[in-house]
């Protein structure tokens, strides 16, 4: 039996929890995900991960060492962002956060 890994022509061959997958490849591409209107919501939600994520590191550097767990980084950024979704300036979000720890 020969295993694929990769793409040929327009198809993907991969492994996922052990078994071999193919894929037709697909026709989005950055420029169209970066430009096209039916993606601006996308790029909103990126936009504000991003924001989340930043004011979560921040928060998570400014805790001891000891405080600092496995996965809590993780929390603090979905808090975060839901809390930007739900229309919280990143001042409020920072404040939030410091309460929660």
């Amino acid at each position: 039996m020969i295993k694929l890994k990769g793409t040929i022509q327009e198809y993907t061959f991969y492994q996922m929890d052990g078994k071999d997958l193919v894929r037709k490849k697909t026709s989005l591409d950055k420029k169209r995900v970066k430009t096209d209107p039916a993606f601006a919501n996308s790029r909103k939600s990126s936009n504000v991960f991003g924001k989340a994520a930043a004011i979560a590191r921040e928060v998570y550097q400014a805790l001891p060492k000891e405080k600092r767990k496995h996965g809590l980084i993780g929390k603090l950024t979905g808090m975060a962002n839901r809390l930007l979704h739900e229309g919280k300036s990143e001042h409020e979000v920072k404040a939030s956060l410091k309460k929660e720890r």
